[in-house]
């Protein structure tokens, strides 16, 4: 046993580190800044608006594009300030490109919002195909997309048009949010995400 070398046999599982309480109040581990006070949204992270189909999800997205984009107060609430003007960019699935352009213009003169915060805003067209996180192109050309705007917010709508997976199970669909992840850790984007 004296000239036997020993080595440490790699485990399988992943490592787990242990803090106690004394421990992580010794360190300095800051939370990812807000993006709007209130709500918690902070960067990097993701956001689930849900509701029934045909209730108004896609306008209320389309006017938090657009206070995100002027840095207001989303829906004009002081409390729900917005941490400066963001880029954002916006994937509507269900509605054509003409529809969501006649409602992003009449909420951008409802706000008095110009050309300035026009410039913050990206929508994306697929020109008829189908963007799907289940599969690597998809993926990779709504991540290209994202990048090329430099987005700070993405808005996804709905859920339901960007993946296969079956939505009643929590493993399929965790695996769904977490294909978003490499971006998320990459760039800070955070997702705003519409779900029926």
């Amino acid at each position: 046993f004296l000239d036997l070398d020993i080595q440490e046999i790699p485990s399988p599982f992943p490592r787990v580190k242990l803090w106690t309480g004394t421990d992580r109040l010794a360190t300095t581990i800051g939370r990812p800044p807000a993006i709007v006070q209130g709500w918690g949204i902070r960067r990097g992270g993701k956001c689930i608006l849900t509701g029934a189909g045909g209730r108004g999800k896609s306008t209320l997205l389309l006017q938090l594009a657009c206070n995100l984009a002027a840095g207001m107060p989303l829906m004009g609430f002081g409390a729900l300030s917005v941490n400066g003007p963001q880029r954002v960019a916006v994937l509507m699935s269900e509605d054509p490109l003409s529809e969501v352009k006649f409602r992003w213009e009449r909420q951008m003169s409802a706000l008095g919002c110009g050309s300035e915060v026009a410039q913050r805003l990206a929508f994306l067209d697929p020109q008829g195909a189908r963007l799907s996180l289940g599969d690597d192109y998809g993926r990779q050309a709504l991540f290209d997309a994202l990048r090329l705007h430099r987005a700070d917010v993405a808005i996804l709508d709905p859920l339901v048009a960007i993946h296969d997976s079956d939505e009643n199970s929590n493993a399929a669909m965790r695996w769904v949010l977490d294909r978003l992840s490499p971006l998320q850790e990459e760039t800070g984007c955070t997702f705003v995400i519409a779900h029926h």
